[in-house]
């Protein structure tokens, strides 16, 4: 049983999100060890409501949709993660339901511990220095094409979307400290929450562990009656 148990809690940590490993989890020992602390979690049938909102600032993310909407879809992604890359393209179609797209809005916080996924970011970033459209669609960009995340296609795909390169390649090189501090933000929010895996989505500041879409989007709004 405990076996059975153990196989199916190791299948749902890889499958359901990019999680965070330093040098040392990478030993299986230790990874089996964590799976015993989840099993012991699971076999105690206890969870543990949040009991308030956690208050997530705009800032200077990137934001999709009504910015007056009373309610903020805030995730917290992984440019080369590629539950991520479904999940934003699941989030993109639930708010265009005609009940949450005037009441829901998106916000995108990065969390890129990945080894490609902090420089892939601050190419959306300097994308989006020229119209926050162009930091979606070099997002859509990187998502498609997490194997190949190169400083020689971020060019690339500059190119393709039609963005001055010139200012796309100085603004890569002259605002990486701003991009820095724009993710450092990030971060104290990630730690703020107690955040471990991407993507992690919070509906009106509370956490989101359902599948991202509309019906069950509204049925959360609903349960939390957040409208």
């Amino acid at each position: 049983m405990r076996n059975l148990l153990v196989s199916s809690v190791f299948l749902t940590f890889l499958f359901n999100g990019c999680h965070l490993f330093n040098s040392g989890d990478q030993k299986f020992s230790q990874i089996e060890e964590r799976l015993a602390v989840l099993e012991k979690a699971l076999l105690s049938n206890q969870v543990v409501e949040q009991e308030k909102p956690f208050d997530f600032p705009v800032g200077e993310s990137y934001l999709l949709g009504n910015k007056d909407a009373k309610i903020s879809i805030v995730i917290f992604t992984n440019l080369q993660c590629g539950y991520c890359a479904r999940t934003d393209k699941a989030l993109h179609e639930a708010l265009r339901d005609p009940e949450l797209k005037n009441n829901v809005n998106l916000v995108v916080k990065h969390y890129p511990f990945l080894s490609r996924s902090k420089p892939a970011t601050k190419a959306a970033f300097a994308a989006g220095e020229q119209g926050a459209e162009k930091f979606w669609l070099m997002s859509e960009k990187i998502y498609a094409n997490q194997g190949a995340l190169t400083d020689e296609n971020f060019i690339k795909w500059a190119k393709q979307l039609g963005l001055d390169i010139n200012k796309f390649s100085a603004d890569l090189l002259n605002n990486d400290k701003k991009y820095d501090d724009i993710l450092a933000k990030d971060l104290e929010l990630v730690k703020m929450a107690k955040i471990n895996s991407t993507p992690s989505i919070f509906v009106g500041g509370f956490s989101y562990e359902d599948e991202p879409t509309a019906s069950t989007i509204k049925a959360f709004i609903k349960k939390k009656n957040l409208l």
